[in-house]
């Protein structure tokens, strides 16, 4: 953070810890507890200046994240958005206390990718909005905490799939914008 802010000073900043092991923390394959995981992630992100990131692209119990002081969660939503319908209550408390969602709803597969479409991803990520919604979170807090991106990271992909998961996280972000803030900003 501090070389960052010597190189960019002035600058917003976000630094994203990415955890893909944090899914199998509650089984048998995990060596640490999960009250381990969350003090790791307090004392990495926790005083931070920076925007503190958790960027997880397996499923987990993300009650657990919510009770972190990480600024943002950032899931893979193309696979687990539906699961966080099982958390309305932490959500809707992660929400109220400053917590931002960074939907990560462009897959990062060729394969998976291959036959989306902004309507599509906008679709399952409004679906997944809904479900959240529907279980008590409020919905105007939680589109202005929200915002896109890929699921993972796109190093994997060839260069014209990670432009175009690139291009269809934009278009995305901007339906949403459309759609729901006009000109609010």
């Amino acid at each position: 953070e501090a070389k960052i802010k010597e190189i960019l000073p002035g600058v917003k900043t976000m630094i994203t810890a990415g955890e893909p092991s944090l899914g199998i923390i509650d089984t048998p394959f995990g060596s640490i507890s999960v009250e381990e995981v969350v003090n790791v992630f307090d004392e990495l992100l926790g005083d931070l200046e920076s925007l503190g990131c958790v960027h997880c692209c397996d499923n987990m119990d993300w009650s657990k994240l919510m009770k972190t002081r990480t600024r943002i969660i950032n899931p893979d939503a193309y696979e687990f958005m539906d699961k966080f319908a099982l958390y309305p209550k932490e959500v809707k408390a992660y929400l109220d206390r400053g917590g931002m969602f960074a939907w990560g709803i462009v897959p990062v597969g060729e394969e998976t990718l291959a036959p989306e479409d902004v309507d599509s991803l906008t679709e399952r990520l409004e679906a997944g909005m809904e479900n959240l919604v529907k279980a008590g979170v409020d919905k105007e807090l939680l589109l202005k905490r929200s915002f896109i991106t890929p699921a993972c990271t796109t190093s994997n992909l060839s260069l014209e799939h990670a432009e175009r998961a690139y291009r269809l996280t934009k278009e995305i972000s901007q339906t949403m914008k459309d759609r729901y803030f006009n000109d609010k900003s």
